[in-house]
């Protein structure tokens, strides 16, 4: 049992699952990140020694954005398109999908549940 980036990792996964847990971490940046700690992707977490733990930790604050960070990143670009008034931005703050899913028949639910929260807004 041990926790990164304020994330539980569980002591029987391999340590390059138990990264993906991070918010932000995928697989490809778990691997690496065990590439660069020098530390074997299928090494359970509760083999691991305290300063192996840190090291995956630092590594991970060098090279990616994670956690509450990326959230905010996100939250601010999204911001940011609303702001300019672009397609996406329009489409984001009415709720829809902004990539060119359908609408017809999906993101009903979004839309019913969009619709509920103006009313009870006012």
């Amino acid at each position: 049992m041990a926790y990164l980036h304020n994330t539980y990792m569980p002591g029987h996964m391999p340590i390059h699952q138990a990264l993906q847990r991070i918010y932000g971490v995928g697989r490809s940046c778990a691997l690496n990140v065990c590439a660069m700690c020098g530390v074997s992707a299928s090494t359970r977490v509760k083999d691991l020694h305290t300063y192996q733990l840190e090291a995956l930790g630092d590594w991970i604050d060098q090279l990616y954005v994670t956690q509450s960070n990326l959230k905010r990143k996100v939250r601010t670009n999204m911001e940011r398109l609303v702001k300019i008034g672009c397609y996406r931005g329009y489409r984001i703050s009415l709720g829809y999908p902004s990539r060119g899913q359908q609408t017809q028949t999906n993101a009903q639910t979004a839309r019913r549940l969009r619709y509920l929260k103006r009313l009870t807004k006012n």
